[in-house]
């Protein structure tokens, strides 16, 4: 009777596992077809969106609609012109499940966070003068949300980018270099 009582204890166990591995392998975006997105522009090539207030770019003022972040979508966000040859220093994208999570009726709370992971995956396009400047973000999950970017660039005309080394050496604390070690 107790090896009886065992096997089905040990059967059951192995069902329950087993229905447990099917749920999560055959949920959200495992599903074939499920988070398939759409690519949708925010302004265009010849037409920015968005609010640019000295080196920093917002896609949209924190108290107005966000972007409509559906599950799989891939936004292009087209940069002003200004920006073209400007490397970004840091990107920021926020989410919501709220169109509007800083309007008055959600009272003194917002209602966002700064997305992580696959819940904003960010690129920039080429700041190569040529083409554009442009953030993509891909919503990388099977959840709708909302969206806001901010992004913040260097100054013009060094890319963003600061030289330590010059930086340094405008300082007089660069380190000497292999003909200088010993040249008394």
């Amino acid at each position: 009777m107790r090896e009886a009582r065992a096997i089905a204890l040990v059967a059951a166990t192995a069902f329950a596992i087993a229905g447990v591995a099917t749920a999560v392998t055959t949920s959200g975006c495992a599903k074939q077809g499920l988070c398939d997105g759409d690519g949708k522009d925010f302004g265009d090539e010849h037409h920015s969106a968005g609010i640019l207030v000295g080196d920093t770019w917002v896609s949209n003022a924190i108290d107005a609609q966000w972007l409509d972040f559906d599950r799989g979508r891939a936004f292009t966000l087209w940069l002003p012109h200004d920006l073209d040859n400007r490397q970004p220093l840091s990107i920021v994208a926020y989410i919501s499940i709220d169109e509007y999570p800083v309007a008055d009726n959600n009272g003194p709370l917002a209602n966002f966070a700064v997305a992580a992971g696959n819940l904003a995956e960010l690129k920039f396009g080429p700041y190569d003068g040529f083409h554009p400047a442009r953030i993509y973000v891909h919503n990388g999950t099977c959840e709708h949300y909302y969206l806001r970017v901010a992004a913040t660039f260097g100054p013009a005309g060094d890319g963003g980018a600061s030289d330590a080394a010059s930086d340094a050496a405008s300082d007089g604390d660069a380190a000497p270099d292999a003909n200088d070690a010993g040249a008394d």
